[in-house]
C-alpha cells in the first residue's frame, strides 16, 4: 500500500496493527524475539508513510505520546527524536505541551530517595529527555536530568551529556558532586569518568588516587587493566604495578590465614588461592611467573586447565597430573550423569603421558579411577567407548 501511494491509510493501519500485536503479545511464547521484529517493522512502514503523507503535525504528535506514555513494550520509544523533522514546530509544540503536563507531577529525587518509586515515572522522564536531544539545547536536558540524583550514576549521565558538548569544566563539576554525594562504594564508571577528566588536565595524582580506590574494592583483573591504564597515562605504571600486586598478595596471605579458621558455613570460606596472579601473569604474557604462582599457591580449575593446555606440547609432564586431577573432580563431582568432558581429559592425560613412555603409569591410574568409580556405569561406559585413546 505504501508503493502504491496509499500513505494516509498505511499510517491508520500500521497503528491498528501495533494495537493488534500488543494485544496479543501477553498471550504468547514470544522467546524468538517475534513480537519485537513484527513492532520495529510496522514502527518502520509508518515512519516512512509519515514522511510521505504529511499527516497533521498536532494529531499526530497526540497519538505518538499517548502511544508512547501507555505502551507496556516501547511502542514508538523515543518519538519526539524520530518523529522531530515530521512534527515541526507546531507537532513539537504539541508533543513538549502534553509532556510538561505531565512532568510537573514526577517528584525530584536525592540520594536519601533512592528506594522510592521511580519506576513508574520512567517513560515521561525518557519523553522529556528525548525533547531536550531533539532541541540540542544542553543545558534542558541537564535540568531534566538533574530531576534525579539518587545514584552515583545520575551524575555520570550529567557529566557525560556535558563533555559530549564540550563543555569539560562543567563535566568535572558534575562528576566530583556524584563523588561527594556517593563516596562509598560509588559507580565505578564515574571514578574512571572523574580520573580521565584529571588526566586532561596533567592532575595525574589524583586520577590515581581514585583508581586505587576502586582497585582496592575488587583487586583483580579486570581491575588491574584498569589500573594499568591510568598508570601508563600518569607514566608511573612500574611503582603502581608494584604495589598492586603487593595488595594482592597481602590479600592471598590474610585469606590463607582466615581459611585455617573454621568457619560455620561453606560459602564463608574464602579459598585464598592465587588465582588473581595466575591471571595477571597470563595477561602480561608471562606464562612462567603464572606456572610458578599456580604451583605455590593453587589457582581454580578453570585455570589450571587453561595452564595445562598451554604446556602441554612444551611440558607433557606437567600437563599429565593437572589433567588427571581435572578429571577424577569431575568424576567424583557427578551422579552418575554425563563423563564425556570428565573422559576427555582422561584422553589428553593419557596423550601426555604416551609423549614421556609413561603409558604404563598411567594405565594403572586409570586402573586405580576404574576401582574407585566402579559403582559409576555412565563413567565405565564412557572409558570402554575411548578404550582406544585411553589405553593405546
Amino acid at each position: 500500500m505504501l508503493k502504491d501511494g496509499q500513505a494516509a491509510a498505511v499510517i491508520e493501519l500500521c497503528e491498528s496493527a501495533l494495537q493488534s500485536l500488543l494485544g496479543a503479545v501477553e498471550a504468547i511464547d514470544d522467546s524468538e524475539g517475534h513480537f519485537r521484529m513484527l513492532r520495529d517493522r510496522l514502527q518502520d512502514i509508518h515512519y516512512r508513510a509519515c514522511q510521505e503523507a504529511r499527516p497533521d503535525p498536532a494529531e499526530l504528535a497526540r497519538r505518538l505520546f499517548q502511544w508512547e506514555m501507555q505502551s507496556d513494550f516501547d511502542v514508538f520509544y523515543a518519538a519526539a527524536e524520530q518523529y522531530a523533522e515530521i512534527l515541526g514546530a507546531k507537532g513539537m509544540k504539541v508533543y513538549g505541551e502534553l509532556a510538561e503536563t505531565e512532568w510537573v507531577k514526577v517528584p525530584a529525587r536525592t540520594a536519601k530517595q533512592q528506594q522510592s518509586e521511580w519506576g513508574q515515572h520512567f517513560r515521561i522522564t525518557h519523553i522529556m529527555e528525548s525533547l531536550a536531544k531533539a532541541s540540542g539545547d544542553v543545558e534542558q536536558l541537564v535540568t531534566v536530568m538533574s530531576h534525579d540524583l539518587s545514584s552515583a550514576h545520575s551524575y555520570l549521565r550529567i557529566a557525560e551529556a556535558y563533555r559530549d558538548a564540550r563543555q569539560h569544566e562543567n563535566a568535572l563539576h558534575w562528576a566530583e558532586k556524584g563523588l561527594k554525594a556517593f563516596p562509598d562504594r560509588t559507580d565505578a564508571r564515574l571514578r574512571e569518568f572523574v580520573a580521565e577528566q584529571y588526566h586532561r588536565r596533567g592532575r595525574h595524582e589524583e586520577a590515581m588516587k581514585l583508581m586505587w580506590a576502586e582497585f582496592i574494592q575488587q583487586p583483580l583483573l579486570a581491575a588491574y587493566k584498569t589500573l594499568e591504564r591510568h598508570a601508563n597515562k600518569a607514566g608511573a605504571w612500574p611503582e603502581w604495578r608494584e604495589r598492586a600486586l603487593a595488595e594482592i598478595r597481602s590479600r592471598i596471605a590474610k585469606a590463607k590465614q582466615k581459611a585455617r579458621k573454621p568457619a560455620h558455613f561453606r560459602w564463608m570460606q574464602d579459598d585464598g588461592d592465587n588465582s588473581p596472579l595466575v591471571e595477571i601473569f597470563l595477561f602480561e604474557g608471562d606464562p612462567e611467573s603464572a606456572w610458578g604462582e599456580a604451583q605455590t599457591g593453587g589457582c581454580s580449575n578453570s585455570l589450571w586447565l587453561r595452564r595445562a593446555t598451554a604446556r602441554e606440547k612444551s611440558n607433557p609432564e606437567d600437563a599429565a597430573p593437572i589433567y588427571m586431577k581435572l578429571a577424577e573432580a569431575a568424576v567424583a563431582a557427578h551422579s552418575n550423569g554425563r563423563y564425556e568432558d570428565s573422559v576427555g581429559l582422561l584422553v589428553k592425560a593419557a596423550t601426555a603421558m604416551r609423549r614421556i613412555d609413561r603409558s604404563a603409569e598411567f594405565v594403572r591410574q586409570l586402573e586405580a579411577l576404574r576401582v574407585k568409580y566402579k559403582i559409576k556405569r555412565n563413567f565405565i561406559k564412557q572409558l570402554e567407548h575411548k578404550r582406544k585413546s585411553l589405553y593405546g
